[in-house]
């Protein structure tokens, strides 16, 4: 995963491995028709997506919708980047997407995607507005269910 949260005057690149027995780890899970996408930074960061591939099936690009909907984001920072954007983030204004290039079926399979410049607001005053751009290729940990796959 090669993914930057930036604002409107810094930017930090989160660079991960695939082994979860690194300091930063990243993951994906199949509950339901949900598909949930996961980056854990235990200093700074915890990102996580969930997308309901009955509403937003996959592969295919997921617009952003407020929290509970077909595809929503939420981004918790622990200490800003020593940037003082600590705090909860969401993409409640709906800007941005995320494309998800493969339907993954069983724990194990791989899922690939883009975060598209995803726009996150704070949920506190004072914390700048924070947008999120890259790439993303995990491992799914667990599945219980079964996707919307846009290809079957």
């Amino acid at each position: 995963m090669s993914i930057v949260i930036a604002s409107d005057q810094w930017s930090v690149p989160i660079v991960a491995g695939l082994n979860a027995g690194e300091a930063t780890v990243f993951g994906a899970e199949i509950a339901g028709s949900f598909l949930r996408v996961w980056g854990d930074d235990p200093v700074n960061a915890h990102l996580v997506v969930n997308i309901d591939t009955a509403g937003e099936p996959v592969p295919g690009e997921a617009a952003m919708h407020v929290p509970g909907d077909r595809a929503w984001t939420l981004l918790l920072l622990q200490d800003g980047f020593g940037r003082g954007a600590v705090g909860a983030y969401d993409t409640f204004d709906q800007s941005g997407s995320i494309t998800i290039d493969t339907c993954p079926a069983a724990a194990g399979d791989r899922v690939t995607g883009t975060f598209n410049s995803l726009k996150f607001n704070p949920l506190s005053t004072g914390a700048p507005p924070l947008t999120v751009t890259g790439t993303f290729s995990v491992a799914v940990l667990k599945a219980q269910g079964s996707l919307g796959c846009a290809n079957k």
